[in-house]
């Protein structure tokens, strides 16, 4: 997120408002995957969890993860409108951050689809692409 961020505040400049949308959402992430049911679950696991209890948690885990979704389409949309505006950056890259953010918020709607989970699979392999062409263009570190 951090070298996401220096990208888009260099690319979009001191004056750049949607960097900070992109950080702020984020942040949101992070913080969220950070509580829920998958992390309280496994806290009492050992004190004999009731199993209904363990499924409701696992569920509400489900559903906070899948919220999550929203926000990461919020950080890409953002980041792929300062890619695709400032032109500092390959068209695929800014093309396919919005492509990607309109499918990661419609995923959410469809969260409990097994094809709701290919939004996020492909989120993963987009940081994977924008990371390697960071490496490969040393010139574009903010």
């Amino acid at each position: 997120m951090g070298a996401l961020w220096r990208e888009l505040r260099a690319a979009e400049g001191d004056s750049g408002w949607i960097s900070v949308i992109a950080i702020g959402s984020g942040l949101v992430v992070a913080s969220a995957y950070n509580v829920g049911g998958w992390s309280l679950a496994l806290f009492r696991i050992n004190e004999g969890l009731d199993p209904q209890i363990a499924q409701l948690l696992f569920d509400e885990g489900n559903f906070n993860f899948a919220n999550t979704w929203i926000s990461l389409g919020s950080m890409l949309l953002a980041a792929g409108i300062v890619f695709r505006d400032t032109g500092t950056y390959p068209k695929w890259l800014g093309g396919g951050s919005i492509l990607l953010a309109a499918g990661l918020i419609l995923a959410r709607a469809l969260w409990t689809s097994q094809i709701a989970f290919l939004p996020n699979v492909l989120f993963w392999v987009w940081m994977i692409a924008f990371g390697i062409y960071l490496l490969r263009h040393p010139d574009k570190k903010g």
